[in-house]
């Protein structure tokens, strides 16, 4: 009867396991991103994978930036090639990138260099990535005055900069 016993559990064992090792073990693959324009985000990527441009890598990269993958949003502007990587029209995203991956730093250097560029060749810079450029470049100034490396460290203390830092731009002379 005790043989019978480990007879039965060997076999309902091996039924388990095969049933797990032929059915259980691999499932759909999830998205990268999360769900929402899937099929605008996949042309959009196709487009950069195929012929990328400077426009359509910006756009890809804010895409990914709205979905909280600033991995994503940097490798997109990386397969740039290197002669569009100075476009001015970059360095907001680029600015951007290096704010969401916790780089106050890189991000003030990134968009101070835009807005030298915005002002040496305004032929270049549509005025409204001027107005983008020195929005931001206040902002992260204020972060960096406030010793922020990473605003995602202290959401309130970063909020609180970011409301009194675009309250001094609006009530800015001049603007």
């Amino acid at each position: 009867m005790q043989k019978l016993g480990f007879v039965v559990n060997g076999v309902l064992l091996s039924g388990v396991l095969t049933y797990l090792f032929l059915v259980g073990g691999e499932g759909a693959a999830s998205p990268i991103v999360s769900e929402g324009g899937g099929d605008e985000l996949a042309d959009l990527e196709a487009s950069v994978a195929t012929d990328p441009t400077p426009q359509s890598a910006a756009e890809l990269a804010s895409r990914y930036l709205e979905r909280d993958q600033p991995g994503l949003a940097q490798a997109a502007l990386d397969t740039l090639p290197a002669a569009t990587q100075s476009d001015v029209r970059l360095s907001h995203v680029r600015s951007r990138v290096a704010l969401a991956q916790g780089q106050v730093d890189d991000a003030l250097t990134i968009a101070a260099a835009a807005m030298v560029t915005c002002e040496a060749t305004p032929a270049d810079c549509p005025d409204w990535l001027y107005a983008k450029t020195i929005h931001q470049t206040h902002v992260l100034s204020a972060m960096k005055t406030a010793g922020i490396q990473d605003p995602t460290a202290d959401r309130a203390h970063s909020g609180a900069v970011l409301v009194s830092a675009v309250r001094d731009v609006r009530l800015s002379p001049g603007l």
